[in-house]
């Protein structure tokens, strides 16, 4: 049945990740209830049990963990087998963190430190920095990607292949689309940076520490989505250009300040007295 429920994964164009995970999880939570072979025993006290009886697991481990659980046991049902009830598996409540992303001052650090690096992760970084591709969209950037451009507004429109196989546009300036063309002329693999994104990570993680400055690839597109919220775009603009589903993972862009929240009530005291 785990096979069959990978297999629908793999037809709903889930990500080769995430397809692993899910399945990696349904087993390990069946295996430790030591009913693997009889899946009709398993009560819902024991599975939550097996969930949230390890502290050190945080609440968004223990999230995934029963969303995945809830998903395998729909599917279940939907082949007729009688399980228990999917609803009856607890989902913890989780509170939206704000993005972390890069200070002006870290990103320009950043983007003078990537001139003297390798070539692939200086591409890598510019890439990300100025489009909020996530490392995999990254990654997965074809030379046939870049043959499909478009030239508006003095930008680059460059379609590609997004997070659940959805498909959206980028921008990128000419610099950036030169840079990314360069890279793909010095091999002969299909993708512009040639590496895969656990290595694009890897070279990251290691640029980080020799610059002292913490940050992943991720924070490379929280950093560039940030920005376009501070410049006024509007947040339904945001949720297209980063391929957001749901509008409310796209709101944790809009950071404020002190400053910002008292020249907001400012306005109104400005013009009632």
């Amino acid at each position: 049945m785990i096979a069959e429920f990978s297999k629908k994964l793999c037809r709903r164009w889930d990500s080769i990740h995430t397809i692993r995970r899910y399945t990696e999880w349904v087993e390990k939570i069946f295996n430790l209830c030591g009913k693997i072979e009889n899946w009709q025993e398993i009560k819902a006290r024991e599975i939550e049990d097996l969930i949230f009886w390890n502290k050190k697991r945080s609440q968004g481990t223990k999230a995934s963990y029963a969303i995945t659980i809830r998903s395998f046991l729909k599917f279940c049902r939907s082949r007729d087998l009688n399980l228990i009830n999917p609803e009856s598996i607890t989902v913890p409540k989780m509170h939206l963190k704000e993005a972390k992303y890069l200070s002006l001052e870290s990103e320009n650090k950043v983007l003078k430190s990537a001139e003297k690096s390798d070539f692939t992760l200086k591409v890598a970084l510019k890439l990300m920095l100025s489009t909020g591709l996530r490392v995999s969209e990254a990654s997965n950037l074809t030379k046939e990607d870049l043959n499909k451009a478009k030239f508006i507004c003095w930008l680059y429109q460059i379609p590609i292949q997004g997070k659940g196989q959805n498909t959206r546009a980028i921008f990128i300036t000419e610099e950036i689309y030169n840079l990314c063309k360069l890279r793909a002329s010095r091999h002969t693999k299909q993708t512009v940076l040639w590496i895969k994104s656990h290595e694009i990570q890897r070279r990251i993680k290691n640029f980080s520490k020799k610059l002292e400055i913490k940050f992943t690839a991720h924070t490379l597109r929280h950093t560039y989505l940030t920005k376009l919220a501070e410049n006024g775009v509007e947040l339904y603009k945001i949720q297209k250009i980063a391929g957001h589903k749901c509008i409310i993972t796209t709101s944790r862009y809009l950071h404020t300040c002190d400053i910002e929240l008292a020249q907001a009530v400012g306005k109104l005291h400005k013009f009632a007295y």
